[in-house]
């Protein structure tokens, strides 16, 4: 069923799809296991079309936490003067905040498949100022 609506994409001319938090979850996935296990969207674009037909989207934000048990990461965290900055994968068009750091998302995603990456910066997601 998955690869008939990616066949559809590729059929009416699509060179490249974009994956977001399908992305996140089977890097989570793969980091726990350390298996491909061949059953995510993107790896099976890969393995049909190519990997140049990946795109994964990332969505890191920057939040500032008074100290590093603020929140629910275990993530490092950058001292500047007061308070403490964390960066955080959200997923889920920004509504879930995920334990998995850009740099390993992207290290897993790479090694299931990706061909490219889509850095955006969605600190100011929402917010109508244009940035």
């Amino acid at each position: 069923m998955l690869q008939a609506l990616f066949y559809q994409y590729f059929r009416c001319g699509a060179d490249k799809i974009s994956i977001g938090s399908d992305a996140v979850y089977a890097a989570e996935e793969y980091l726990r296991t350390g298996v491909k296990s061949g059953k995510s969207s993107f790896e099976q674009i890969s393995r049909v079309y190519g990997n140049q037909a990946v795109v994964v989207s990332i969505d890191p934000c920057k939040v500032y936490v008074k100290n590093q048990n603020d929140i629910d990461v275990e993530f490092e965290t950058i001292r500047v003067t007061n308070p403490v900055l964390n960066f955080v994968l959200k997923v889920r068009g920004g509504r879930e905040i995920q334990r998995i750091r850009a740099y390993e998302l992207t290290k897993a995603v790479e090694e299931l498949g990706a061909g490219e990456i889509l850095l955006n910066c969605i600190d100011y997601e929402g917010q109508g100022k244009g940035i």
